[in-house]
């Protein structure tokens, strides 16, 4: 027999505060059938013919939000929101609103390649990271000098009890997500909720982050590699 109360018992007051009753039940749903998948990825039609809502139900895992972000910037899905939850059962719930790219409207079968790559990604059957090296090398992956902004990042250790907060705001760019998701990764921290926004040409992102202990990090020395390492990625030469 299915648990709805503890199940209920394990959602952050932020993600039932954040998502409408119908979307809570449709994560129930997704996550009952975890018992018989690795994940799930469920897309459905947003608010214009190139946007989609992207769900994800899966088991935490190591490096999941670079995996998922890799995804996207491989078929080059321009990622306008994300709210990233993680249970504390440790199923995640990773939702996306992303916008396609002209040649995806013109092709039955991006969602089964999407899926795919997606899932091949979180069953570790696929390694993208060689493929995106080459990618974010190409000329097209550079920044958009039209879309130049100042970067910022701001760590703050009081707007939360138990995580590091991040603050980061820059000019939006292909792939931006990923870089910046591959830079917490590489500076093992791990990413435990996100919200994710884009203003026209300016991204406005705040991350949630825990070291490995399932602490805060309170060490001036590693706060600084965290911030130097983002400020890196967004400092990047633009085309």
């Amino acid at each position: 027999m299915y648990d709805w109360k503890e199940l209920f018992n394990h959602m952050p007051a932020r993600y039932t505060r954040e998502n409408s009753p119908e979307d809570i039940a449709t994560h129930i749903e997704l996550h009952q059938k975890l018992a018989h998948a690795t994940a799930l990825v469920q897309i459905s039609p947003a608010d214009d013919d190139r946007s989609r809502m992207i769900t994800i139900c899966c088991k935490d895992q190591p490096g999941l939000f670079t995996k998922i972000t890799g995804a996207f910037f491989l078929h080059e899905m321009d990622i306008q929101e994300a709210r990233i939850y993680t249970w504390t059962n440790k199923t995640a719930i990773d939702i996306f609103k992303v916008k396609l790219p002209i040649d995806a409207l013109l092709d039955d079968t991006w969602s089964q390649r999407l899926k795919k790559d997606l899932m091949g990604a979180l069953e570790n059957r696929n390694h993208l990271e060689a493929i995106l090296e080459r990618k974010m090398a190409s000329p097209d992956a550079a920044p958009d000098a039209r879309y130049h902004a100042t970067p910022s990042v701001r760590l703050d250790n009081d707007a939360s009890r138990f995580f590091t907060v991040i603050s980061v705001s820059a000019g939006d760019g292909l792939g931006l997500l990923y870089r910046i998701a591959r830079a917490l990764h590489r500076s093992d921290v791990s990413v435990c909720t996100a919200r994710i926004a884009t203003f026209g040409y300016l991204v406005m992102d705040v991350f949630f982050i825990q070291g490995r202990d399932g602490q805060k990090i309170l060490e001036r020395a590693r706060l600084q590699e965290i911030q130097d390492s983002l400020m890196a990625v967004l400092d990047q030469p633009r085309s």
